[in-house]
């Protein structure tokens, strides 16, 4: 009968432990496993950091033609803006290795400034790159014969003849397809043998954007 009662006693006293003990000390041990199990997972930063600024392949400085090629490296999967003379023209994602190419169609007679910029796809924008300005003219540059004119007729001595007039200081002149030198205001002066009979003479004035002038003279020479 003491057994019994002792028994129940201990049962008693190991029922009250586990309650005041044991209870609190599994939610340690489970508040503690937690913590641990959370330590582990790998924290996602935000990314804050600007791309770098697009870098644009050379071009040429002038054209006579309102169609450009653009071409040019970024950030991959960025976007890449583009702007001419600070107004947003295009907007155009970089390939997976970074490169890009477009056409820019909307250039305005005269200098023409094009940057970029790079937007990442964490929102991030660059600086602008470096700047490309390219001259847009459809103008043919001026052309003036002086001397002699169209039509002269020459004899005896005078089979060497002087051809002079004026152009654009930056044209590539060509007179029956050989390259004449320019002063610097544009001046020229060229002898030439004529023939006997007639002679016709090209005079062609190239500027830098490809636009062309032509004039032709015809000269009679005699012995």
């Amino acid at each position: 009968m003491k057994k019994a009662v002792v028994f129940s006693f201990l049962t008693i006293l190991l029922i009250i432990f586990v309650i005041f003990a044991g209870i609190p000390f599994l939610v340690r041990m489970v508040t503690f496993l937690g913590e641990i199990q959370s330590s582990t997972k790998i924290v996602e930063k935000q990314d804050t950091n600007p791309p770098l600024p697009p870098k644009l392949r050379p071009l040429s400085e002038t054209t006579n033609v309102n169609k450009i090629s653009l071409q040019g490296f970024a950030e991959p999967g960025a976007t890449v803006k583009i702007f001419i003379n600070q107004t947003l023209e295009k907007e155009i994602i970089a390939e997976a290795d970074g490169s890009f190419s477009t056409e820019i169609t909307n250039l305005s007679p005269g200098k023409n400034r094009i940057k970029t910029k790079a937007l990442d796809q964490a929102g991030n924008e660059s600086k602008y790159s470096g700047v490309i300005i390219i001259n847009y003219d459809t103008s043919p540059p001026e052309l003036e014969i002086e001397s002699p004119e169209n039509g002269t007729s020459f004899s005896g001595e005078e089979k060497e003849i002087e051809i002079t007039g004026s152009t654009e200081p930056e044209v590539t002149l060509k007179i029956n397809s050989r390259l004449i030198i320019l002063d610097s205001d544009g001046h020229f002066s060229h002898s030439l043998n004529l023939e006997e009979g007639e002679n016709k003479i090209l005079i062609i004035a190239e500027d830098p954007a490809g636009n062309k002038t032509e004039k032709e003279i015809t000269l009679s020479y005699s012995p």
